[in-house]
């Protein structure tokens, strides 16, 4: 979004299919192997000799966040290198993939200019479980989000236009709580017969939800759509949508619906969700509060909603997004001219 917004250039190390990456404005784009990410991070560092100095470096990945910071601690890389964290890593991740991750923070994050996370609760998380990198330059930046653009993309068609339906997005994973989603949808699906619960994407979890769906007769009632490339119609003609998730960073597919659509529930599957105005939210995990949740928000007026959203989301632009960074990063860099 934000090398789209600025017209820059966006390395990407391994081509993937089923991607939602169609950036209109990027000036170029490098996608350095169709094999594996091992060799598109070995081939990166050949990709950023032209982007070694006076540019602005940024990465949303632990693992490449943690190879771009390692380049920079031995000096091949001179330009500000700006890195994200995309998740709650010590909440969600134990054993050795967490070890992989502890390394990479020890091998790269050190050498980073900025560390931003997504909320509170994850950067409190990532100051205690990594006391070795300065913690003046962990940062907090909530996401940016585009909304001309999923406004734009909102308006197309969809097959599901004239359905009653609740909507929910997002990997078929454990973590996205769509077990609990069917679930409560059960409890509710006497009281609203014509209403559908429709879920869109794709992943290991697919064969497991699709027994539940026949074990509770639901056949008829709950859809697994698959991947589908644009999401935005289906929220905006859902009666209302739903992030039923354990536990995130920050889900951006709450505010792409909030985007579009007055009725939106959400668990509070990560820190400062409870805190927006105008959605529901419920404790994760649990199909009873869950199903409670979804007759409040198919119930629940608009009055006030879209106001609150259109407030809250206007926000959180690219723009201001990038202000924001370089204003951090002129702060740590004055921070450490005078420690040094």
């Amino acid at each position: 979004m934000l090398a789209d917004y600025s017209a820059g250039s966006m390395i990407c190390l391994q081509r993937a299919t089923g991607s939602m990456l169609l950036p209109s404005r990027v000036s170029q784009i490098h996608i350095l192997t169709e094999k594996s990410r091992f060799w598109g991070a070995l081939l990166l560092v050949g990709t950023l000799l032209k982007y070694r100095r006076d540019c602005l470096l940024m990465s949303s990945t632990v693992y490449i966040n943690g190879w771009l910071g390692l380049l920079k601690r031995i000096g091949y890389l001179k330009s500000p290198l700006v890195v994200r964290e995309s998740t709650s890593t010590f909440l969600i991740y134990r054993g050795l993939k967490k070890i992989t991750y502890e390394l990479a923070y020890r091998a790269g994050y050190t050498a980073a200019d900025l560390v931003i996370c997504q909320t509170d609760l994850m950067r409190e998380q990532f100051v205690q479980h990594n006391p070795f990198i300065a913690a003046e330059k962990i940062v907090v930046l909530p996401n940016p989000i585009d909304l001309k653009t999923i406004y734009d993309k909102g308006d197309n068609a969809c097959d599901c236009a004239n359905s009653k339906y609740i909507c929910a997005a997002g990997r078929l994973i454990p973590l996205k709580g769509f077990k609990f989603l069917i679930t409560a949808f059960k409890k509710i699906a006497d009281d609203f017969p014509d209403l559908k619960l429709i879920i869109l994407g794709d992943g290991p979890e697919k064969d497991s939800l699709l027994n539940q769906i026949e074990i509770l007769k639901l056949r008829d009632r709950v859809i697994l759509k698959g991947f589908i490339e644009n999401p935005y119609p289906y929220f905006k003609n859902a009666k209302a949508c739903v992030v039923s998730s354990s536990k995130e960073g920050f889900p951006n597919v709450l505010l792409q619906m909030m985007a579009l659509n007055n009725h939106v529930l959400s668990t509070r599957c990560a820190g400062d969700v409870g805190k927006i105005p105008g959605i529901v939210t419920i404790e994760p995990n649990n199909s009873e509060e869950l199903a409670s949740g979804l007759k409040q928000v198919l119930t629940m007026k608009n009055e006030g909603i879209r106001n609150l959203f259109d407030i809250y989301l206007n926000n959180r632009n690219p723009e201001l997004y990038l202000k924001e960074i370089y204003a951090h990063l002129q702060t740590t860099r004055q921070l450490a001219i005078k420690i040094g």
